[in-house]
């Protein structure tokens, strides 16, 4: 008897260890980490009586105003003409509004697919578009249990510099930037069924705030057209109600704005067709960008159809004249830095001043970080990095070549993408296949060792029920994922296999118990 009993101690043991491994691997596939840098990037350069910190590179605008509106997906932004009423479909040519100021001026206004990292949930995505960083699930920091974001970022940065940043609506930001809005009305952001509370404390103070003209920087973040997926789906009336507020919305804006402003209006990332986000579907990552401002300021030729959302940090930043984030992997939008064409004198145009500032910046990070992680970054990367920097130092004939620095950025970005912002699918299928096994194994277990009457006794079948709920888990295509998420997802597994080792207790006193 005490040697069936220990059989069946070991064996369960056995199980759970290997759910354990498997939990561990799909872990180490699916939440992403890296290193967090607190470098801050200085304000060397700023003159007496300079607007920028670099003198060579005047800013462009004195204002930016950014409104974020959750979920924002590229094709949400589009107009299609050609479509008739019957084909519309309820997101389809709901906001005109872009549409006509592009075809009207396209030197002041642009659109562009804006493309998000995974993890595509806000709080990762805030962090990427102000630090123009890669943000994982875990970042390690030196305070770990830190929820404010302590990387450099262009909010404080702002803020830093003595001047004005105000913000409204989705109360997130309030938590990630304590202490940093001059002024501020954040709305609690929990309850996915309401769609307007947000948005409509958004648009009550949006216009009056532009009005003031007091804030270099302006936030807005808008929740409705999020809410709506995760409760609708993206095939809803709601849908359109939303996106039509959108479009009043950017009008409105676009009357008040002066001509030292630039508007930004954004998706933090996409949604799928139920709603959801939180994976790397293109439908999640594609979220949409759109730009506009009453002075001409594009280069109509040097426009692309899409940019990472990295490339945002180091845009604004050098529009205000500000210091680009120490840890952006970014590159800067090339449309905003006309070129200058000139046949007699060598001159240094804003295009070639900005990505020179932008690729030192990169580079002084890249080299930073090497040497705080050890194995994150290999010596031979960091070196063919260093390489390619030096080369985007090299005229030819006169000319700076664009070539060498676009070589460099998307050599770095994909290089870093590929450490810190890619799913390990390897990892995160052997963890299913793992747990998936133990599942089937640890059930014929039970079948077999209570002589198939497993269903009438719940001790039995609970740790069972367990391992099945949390194998089938694992197959969600998309996990949306609150500002608490990582200490949530963190716990999780754990959660699971200490109540697997309880439970496991109790079924093997009740059996030693009884004499089976």
């Amino acid at each position: 008897m005490h040697d069936r009993h220990w059989w069946h101690c070991c064996s369960l043991l056995i199980f759970i260890i290997l759910i354990a491994c498997g939990i561990w691997s799909f872990s180490l596939g699916f939440l992403l980490s890296r290193i967090e840098l607190h470098d801050k990037s200085p304000c060397i350069h700023n003159y007496t009586g300079s607007p920028s910190c670099y003198g060579n590179l005047r800013p462009t605008f004195q204002r930016a105003v950014i409104v974020v509106v959750d979920a924002l997906r590229y094709d949400f932004l589009l107009t299609n003409p050609e479509l008739s009423v019957r084909d519309v479909r309820t997101y389809e040519n709901k906001i005109p509004e872009i549409d006509r100021l592009i075809r009207r001026n396209p030197e002041n206004a642009a659109l562009f697919k804006f493309i998000a990292d995974p993890p595509t949930t806000t709080m990762q995505r805030i962090k990427g578009i102000t630090t123009g960083s890669l943000p994982t699930f875990i970042d390690v920091s030196s305070n770990f249990a830190a929820t404010s974001i302590e990387e450099d970022n262009f909010v404080t940065k702002t803020r830093d510099m003595g001047r004005n940043v105000t913000f409204m609506g989705d109360d997130t930001w309030v938590q990630l930037f304590p202490d940093t809005f001059t002024t501020s009305y954040p709305y609690p952001s929990f309850d996915v069924r309401d769609l307007d509370i947000v948005d409509n404390g958004v648009l009550e103070h949006l216009i009056p705030e532009i009005k003031k003209n007091t804030s270099t920087l302006l936030i807005a973040h808008m929740l409705g057209v999020d809410h709506c997926g995760h409760r609708y789906g993206r095939d809803h009336p709601e849908m359109a109600r939303k996106l039509r507020e959108v479009n009043l919305m950017i009008r409105s804006v676009v009357r008040e704005l002066g001509d030292d402003t630039v508007l930004f209006v954004m998706g933090d990332h996409g949604m799928t067709k139920t709603g959801d986000h939180g994976g790397d579907s293109p439908d999640e990552v594609e979220a949409g960008l759109f730009v506009y401002s009453p002075t001409p300021f594009i280069d109509v030729q040097n426009l692309k159809p899409s940019v990472a959302q990295v490339d945002f940090a180091p845009t604004l930043s050098l529009l205000l004249g500000q210091p680009i984030p120490f840890s952006n992997l970014g590159q800067i939008i090339p449309a905003f830095f006309p070129a200058v064409e000139t046949k007699t004198k060598r001159l240094i145009s804003p295009l070639e001043t900005a990505l020179r500032i932008n690729a030192d910046q990169v580079h002084g990070f890249i080299q930073r970080y090497s040497t705080v992680s050890g194995s994150d970054l290999s010596a031979e990367l960091r070196d063919h990095l260093s390489h390619l920097h030096h080369l985007t130092r090299q005229d030819k004939n006169g000319t700076f070549q664009r070539q060498n620095y676009e070589h460099f950025f998307a050599t770095a970005f994909s290089s870093c993408q590929a450490i810190w912002a890619r799913f390990d699918n390897r990892r995160m299928v052997f963890g299913v296949g793992v747990v998936g096994t133990s599942v089937v194994a640890i059930t014929i277990f039970f079948l077999l060792t209570t002589g198939l009457h497993w269903t009438t006794d719940f001790i039995t079948i609970f740790p069972v029920a367990v391992s099945i709920i949390h194998f089938f888990t694992m197959f969600s295509n998309s996990f949306q994922v609150s500002v608490i998420a990582p200490s949530v997802l963190d716990n999780l597994s754990i959660f699971n296999l200490i109540a697997n080792f309880k439970v496991t207790f109790l079924f093997l006193s009740k059996k030693h118990k009884f004499g089976h």
